[in-house]
């Protein structure tokens, strides 16, 4: 499981891509993250897909970095809950 970051580019966030019922939730732009949800639970069930809008380049991070960088830096996870609580 990964967190991704947009370097450049637009990131779609949907439910049912290419179904009839297919959603857009959001659009992802440089700067943002998404994919932490992965991260948080225990079995790393992904709530949703994402699909570049044009031509992109990400960042990734695994989650052995994730739990290192809110090891480090525990402020963090409060920054994500509002983010989080925002979407």
């Amino acid at each position: 499981m990964h967190c991704i970051r947009p370097r450049n580019g637009e990131i779609e966030i949907l439910i049912s891509p290419g179904a009839e019922t297919e959603l857009l939730l959001n659009i992802m732009h440089k700067g943002e993250y998404f994919g932490e949800i992965s991260l948080l639970q225990p079995n790393g069930q992904r709530t949703t897909s994402a699909r570049a809008r044009c031509d992109a380049s990400l960042l990734s991070m695994s989650r052995a970095q994730f739990d290192d960088l809110l090891h480090r830096y525990p402020e963090l996870a409060k920054s994500m809950t509002n983010v989080l609580s925002q979407r």
